[in-house]
């Protein structure tokens, strides 16, 4: 999710754009997830699992084709989000 400074707001209003949607973002820092949420994490795994949805780790030996595939998940997935251009 991109960021842009406070200011972008006065920036874009003075130069005749106009407010079209509200969008939020949320920032977490590293290990600061409280622990149920890692119980939740196995659960929905669990649930993931019964409908044929794997979560796995990366192979790393084979970087450039898991990279690949993830675009297309991430295509997918985001194409009827607001203002969503294909990566």
């Amino acid at each position: 999710m991109p960021y842009n400074f406070p200011y972008y707001k006065e920036l874009l209003l003075q130069n005749g754009y106009k407010k079209m949607l509200t969008l939020f973002s949320y920032k977490t820092e590293p290990g600061t997830l409280p622990e149920n949420m890692y119980q939740k994490s196995d659960l929905l795994e669990t649930r993931l699992y019964k409908h044929g949805i794997r979560i796995r780790r990366l192979d790393m030996k084979n970087f450039n084709h898991e990279m690949s595939e993830l675009q297309k998940v991430y295509n997918q997935a985001n194409q009827s989000n607001w203002g969503f251009t294909t990566a």
